[in-house]
Formats: structure tokens, sequence, C-alpha cells
């Protein structure tokens, strides 16, 4: 099945248009609740070409015009938007006449990561998307970091207490990331919207998590599924979590210890009672000083990554008119796998589970009209 992709290269606080560019060795992510990832190559074969890349990737440093840093682009296949992308960095290089330009970048949760909180903000029980929605409106009341990003409407009915200081020097970002990383937290994305050729952004979330439990989306083999692979790491997981956060007495010259979060708090309970050893690990939360707070984190590192982690993947094929797209990730979808590792039992595929995507890597065809290849990454999440 035909697909085809488009580039549109915008300013990140105006929207207005630059260029569009034809890329090659086009490679694409999108996560839940952290930046996906982009890169790109463009030869330029004659001057033309280099004039209007150029619209880009500026030729000389006193062209503030555009440039990473302040330049988007917008991923469309098909028509639909599939990610916008703030390019961070470029390169250009040449070996004889050949000149290439590399781009690379991530996707706009990385933008809250560049902009540091420069003012205390202090919350008592106010519910947790609530704290988000006005930390995006302290952010964005500064022209200079207005990118027109809006939060999706409701609440958690999770209230928290939360108090971030200026002098901590952190991101909105991490901030934000830290708070949805807690027991009974949620989870986030960035959405670009378009109606009526205006695009617009808005950060969409779900409590606990994103996506839909209904989702009619099939992956099989043999059928869609060309790849799969699993890993199982326990360097990457635990079975003893502590948290630890700021000394109760923030007098530098005092030498009292850090707070700890409670030992019961962060235990991977069910995998203690298998069997499983002690593996012990402690994360630093360093602006914390609530011992419930910490110890909502360290259950939520006991829930999320108790034991070995397993990380699974299905390359796919994904035809122009697919049910699945960026916006769909945390979706439930079946994936059907017969194979000498998982063959058929009793007539029926011995693997048929509903789990989540949460994960999506796309590398676009090296010519519109040919099959791109995404690879799905799901959660061991079964309903």
């Amino acid at each position: 099945m035909p697909v085809w992709y488009r580039y549109r290269f915008c300013d990140l606080l105006t929207d207005d248009f630059i260029a569009d560019l034809e890329l090659s060795d086009v490679t694409y992510t999108r996560r839940i609740s952290e930046p996906g990832t982009f890169s790109a190559t463009i030869p330029i074969t004659n001057s033309t070409i280099a004039d209007r890349v150029a619209k880009v990737v500026p030729r000389h440093p006193d062209d503030l015009t555009t440039g990473p840093g302040r330049t988007v682009v917008h991923v469309y296949r098909n028509n639909v938007i599939w990610g916008t992308y703030l390019i961070s960095a470029a390169s250009v290089a040449g070996d004889g006449n050949k000149v290439t330009v590399s781009i690379t970048g991530a996707s706009l949760e990385s933008y809250l990561e560049r902009v540091e909180i420069r003012a205390d903000h202090e919350f008592e029980q106010v519910d947790q998307i609530q704290i988000v929605r006005e930390l995006l409106s302290a952010m964005q009341s500064n022209p200079i970091y207005d990118i027109g990003l809006t939060v999706q409407a409701g609440t958690s009915g999770v209230p928290r207490d939360r108090t971030y200081l200026a002098s901590e020097v952190a991101t909105y970002g991490a901030r934000i990331k830290e708070l949805s990383e807690v027991d009974d937290g949620f989870e986030w994305m960035i959405h670009t919207r378009e109606t009526g050729g205006v695009r617009s952004y808005e950060l969409v979330w779900g409590h606990p998590t994103i996506g839909s439990l209904t989702g009619n989306h099939v992956f099989s083999q043999p059928g869609n599924v060309s790849s799969w692979s699993e890993e199982i790491d326990s360097t990457r997981g635990a079975t003893s979590y502590l948290t630890r956060g700021e000394a109760d007495n923030p007098d530098v010259t005092d030498t009292s210890a850090p707070t700890v979060s409670d030992l019961a708090a962060g235990l991977a309970t069910p995998h203690l009672d298998a069997g499983w050893p002690g593996l012990d690990a402690t994360i630093d939360y360093p602006s914390v000083r609530l011992v419930d707070t910490l110890n909502a984190y360290a259950g939520w590192h006991a829930t999320h990554m108790a034991g070995a982690v397993r990380f699974h993947q299905a390359t796919v094929r994904l035809d122009e008119t697919t049910s699945f797209n960026p916006g769909d990730l945390g979706d439930y979808a079946r994936l059907i796998l017969v194979n000498p590792w998982w063959p058929i039992v009793d007539k029926l595929p011995s693997f048929s589970k509903s789990w989540r995507v949460v994960g999506m890597d796309v590398t676009t065809p090296s010519r519109n009209g040919d099959q791109d290849t995404v690879v799905l990454t799901f959660a061991e999440e079964e309903v």
C-alpha cells in the first residue's frame, strides 16, 4: 500500500511556514510521558536544494531568523500529522562535491525540558493535573516561552502537595515527569491538532493511563507482523526501592541526613512472595522533603519496575488507512504470534495477548509510495 510523507518546517513560537523539504533516512519515535526523537539527512545535489535547506539550516551565524532551537518539523503521513519535532541540532559535511545536511530533534515534550522554573511555586492539596495546568500557564505567561500549549480539560481527583523553588534550577518538563511518575499518578503526551489548516498543541493526559481498553487494533504473525522481540532485563528493575530526598534541615552547614522513604513503600511484594532475592535500588529526588511523597515515588517504581523488566516489540506493516497512529499510543492492541517459540496449541495460537502500545519507532520509506517500517513497543499489562 502506498505511503506518502511530507515534512513541513515552521517557527516554534508562531508556527509560520518556513519550507517543505524532501528528507532521506528519516526515523522518528513517539513515547508516553517522555520525548520522542527525530533524525534525517538531506543530500545537497544542487544550489536550488541548498538554498531551500538554508531556510532551515542557516549558512551564516548572523542569520537568526531560523535554525535549530527555534524551528519545528511537522511530519505528515498521508496528510495526517504523526508528530511535531523541535529541531535541536544540524550538521553540514562535504566530501568532494558531495554535501549532506543532517538534522536531529525531539518531540515537543522536549521543549518543556529546556525551560527552567525561575519563580517559586507552592501547591497545597491541589489536583495533580491542575498543578500541570498552572505550571504551564506560568511558563507561557512570558511570550518568549509561549508555544500556545493548552492542557486537556478536567482533573484527576488526586490532590498533591508540591513546592518548586527557583533555586532548584529544575525544568518544567522534569517536574511534570516527576509529578506523573508517582503512585496514583498519570500519563501524558503533547498532541498536534490541525483544524482548517491551523495547528495547535494540547497536552493530553490520562489517570492513571492514556488510551482505550477497547481498541480494535490487531497485529498478527502470519499477517501484518514481520518480526518481534522480547528482552528480559533484571538490571533495569529491583525488588526493593528506596527514594531519597532533601534533608529536613536546609542549612548547608548542617550534616543532617537526607529524608528517605519507608522501606515497605518500595517493596515488590509479589516478586518477594514468589521467592525472588532482594535486588536493591535507591533513586534520588533532591528537592523532596516529605516522606509521604517519597513513599509515593518508591511505590511507583515497585509497581512499574519490579523484578526483571520485560521489553516487547513487534515490527508491523501499517497501510495508508491504518487504524493506529501515534495519537493512539496507550490503546490496547491484540498481538497474535504463531512461530516455533509460540506454536499452535489445541488449534489456537499459544500467544494471543491484548497489551498496551506505549511507543512507536518509524523509519520512513526511501521514496514516497513505498512502505514504511513501524516498530511498536508494548507494555505487559494484559486485559
